[in-house]
């Protein structure tokens, strides 16, 4: 490639990221999803594919031997409250610092099984206030859902993602849908 050219094929941008706190090595890596890898696996890209390193399991093991216990319990829900803050990091950071974050939802009846099938989510009966309850209600107009960071965090929480399968009753009727957030450069919709 000649200096000062860009190569569109190189470029794979993340089109989310994902987080997993392994309970045997007590490692939490946030990966980023790239656009080939979305395109390769489709929405099963946004499951853990955690494989432990070796490493950190003999570090694991020496520990136990030298009666050098963790409390495993306490240190994961350490480790998992640091990779969501970190991750809702990143999301302001993919967004824009200071810019709204967007949330969108993918609800199709052909997906429902494939949603039922990937153990969604079961945010339960959802208010009018709920984030959920919001992005579903705006899909209809095809618009975003601004959260705050309140909201950031508890979808974070649940997601340990930027995409995940959900299910909740609203109005009295069962949905299953997948909920995302959307950074505007990136993924655009006709409004």
């Amino acid at each position: 490639m000649k200096s000062g050219t860009f190569n569109m094929n190189a470029f794979d941008p993340p089109v989310g990221f994902r987080t997993y706190i392994c309970l045997d090595c007590l490692t939490g890596a946030i990966d980023p999803i790239t656009l080939s890898d979305f395109r390769r696996l489709g929405f099963a890209v946004f499951k853990p594919g955690h494989i432990c390193k070796q490493e950190d399991l003999e570090i694991r093991k020496r520990r136990a031997e030298k009666k050098l216990y963790v409390d495993v319990i306490k240190k994961w829900d350490e480790l998992r409250l640091l990779s969501i803050r970190y991750l809702a990091n990143i999301v302001h950071q993919w967004v824009g610092p200071n810019k709204d974050i967007h949330m969108k939802v993918i609800e199709e009846s052909d997906l429902k099984s494939q949603i039922a099938d990937s153990l969604p989510t079961n945010l339960g009966k959802t208010g009018k206030n709920h984030w959920a309850y919001r992005a579903l209600n705006n899909k209809e107009e095809n618009k975003r859902t601004v959260i705050d960071d309140t909201e950031l965090m508890d979808f974070l929480n649940l997601a340990s993602a930027t995409f995940a399968p959900f299910r909740a009753e609203i109005d009295g009727k069962e949905h299953y849908f997948y909920l995302y957030i959307c950074p505007i450069p990136m993924f655009t919709t006709k409004e």
